[in-house]
């Protein structure tokens, strides 16, 4: 499963860059803003008591996430606001989770600085890996339990500009059943 996020995750930064260069060259006031980065974080999956329920087993469902973005805004109008979409791919090497992808779309205000502040929405795929939450071999794990958690996504983020690069954090939640925040690092077209 890993070998898949890690082929995922290449394919989609693959297809990224020439999007991203095509933006690059456009250079008039109104084109789209593409970002592109890296992005790390925590996913409380939100099943620690319904595992143990079901198994009588204490459950670290908090993994630790790592993956990429991308993301394509574009102002409205001659106004600070923006709207856009971003897909995200992450893999949980080690965590309750195997991998995760999702899309969704944004809105938000863009500072004289170039800050942005946004809300977004969409939906997010989610591999649980219920072996190791649980400390257990994969046959081991009991039958029945759900291994993923994939829903509609809500959240908000903010993206800083450093020099030549974005510095970003956001929160969401997947269903309202799950909480996960990430740290990021991207560059923008």
């Amino acid at each position: 499963m890993k070998k898949i996020g890690f082929a995922a995750l290449a394919t989609c930064a693959a297809l990224a860059l020439p999007a991203a260069a095509q933006a690059q060259q456009q250079t008039e006031g109104n084109a789209p803003e593409v970002t592109v980065g890296f992005t790390t974080g925590l996913h409380d999956l939100g099943i620690n008591r319904e595992l143990r329920n079901a198994t009588g087993r204490e459950a670290n469902d908090l993994a630790q996430t790592v993956g990429g973005f991308v993301a394509v805004d574009k102002t409205l109008g001659s106004s600070n606001f923006f709207t856009g979409i971003e897909g995200n791919i992450n893999v949980g090497p080690g965590s309750g989770i195997n991998y995760e992808y999702g899309g969704s779309l944004r809105l938000g205000y863009r500072g004289q600085d170039g800050a942005k502040v946004y809300v977004r929405g969409g939906y997010q795929w989610v591999d649980i890996n219920l072996g190791n939450i649980l400390s257990l071999p994969d046959d081991r794990v009991p039958a029945g339990i759900a291994g993923h958690a994939s829903d509609y996504l809500v959240g908000a983020g903010v993206e800083l500009p450093a020099g030549p690069v974005i510095l970003r954090g956001n929160v969401d939640s997947v269903g309202f059943d799950t909480v996960r925040g990430t740290l990021g690092v991207g560059v923008r077209f």
